[in-house]
């Protein structure tokens, strides 16, 4: 990599919805012991992920299963959504600003110290995956000249993802991708191309 750009991931400015909260400790230990069962499909499969496997890739049965997957998870995030209580920690979206394959740069009305362990909800929709689930802690901070909604302190707070299995990077990354084609695209027309 050359000394001007040493990013491991291409990155881009995007506008998504996450859902952050501050690991526990007893999260945190879990981790520590190698368990990753915090991040959601580590525990079980679906059984419509089985009846994929099963299918023939490429297939249009292979397309219906992955239409309902994805149909499957917006439905769980809603019921999720209705069914927390709007006090509970981590029940806010933050405004993702800024997204790479390992980390992203989000906007808060809460400052978290440097290191603090995150767990992150982001809200991919246009993937399969629809909802990721990952780890990441945080790299800086960033005091905004602008203000929050109710007027309070705002900041712009970079982390970096320790733990994200490769179908939520796979889902980032196609985002990111999709973000580029859509500005060549734009920017083509925009010459008259």
């Amino acid at each position: 990599m050359s000394p001007e750009n040493r990013r491991e991931y291409l990155r881009t400015d995007v506008l998504i919805s996450a859902r952050i909260r501050v690991l526990n400790q007893e999260e945190l230990s879990l981790l520590e012991q190698g368990d990753t069962t915090i991040l959601e499909g580590n525990v079980f499969s679906s059984p419509i992920d089985e009846i994929i496997d099963q299918v023939p890739t490429g297939s249009k049965e292979e397309t219906l299963y992955r239409c309902l997957k994805m149909m499957d998870k917006k439905l769980n995030f809603v019921i999720e959504q209705m069914t927390t209580p709007p006090d509970q920690p981590g029940r806010a979206l933050n405004e993702i600003v800024e997204l790479s394959g390992s980390g992203l740069r989000f906007l808060s009305e809460t400052s978290y110290p440097e290191n603090t362990p995150l767990k992150i909800d982001l809200i991919m929709p246009g993937t399969f995956e629809f909802k990721v689930t990952l780890i990441a802690k945080v790299i800086r901070i960033d005091k905004r000249e602008t203000t929050g909604r109710a007027g309070t302190e705002s900041y712009s707070i970079a982390v970096h993802f320790t733990e994200i299995d490769e179908k939520a990077r796979d889902a980032i990354i196609e985002t990111i991708f999709r973000k580029q084609r859509k500005l060549i695209r734009l920017e083509k027309e925009r010459k008259g191309e």
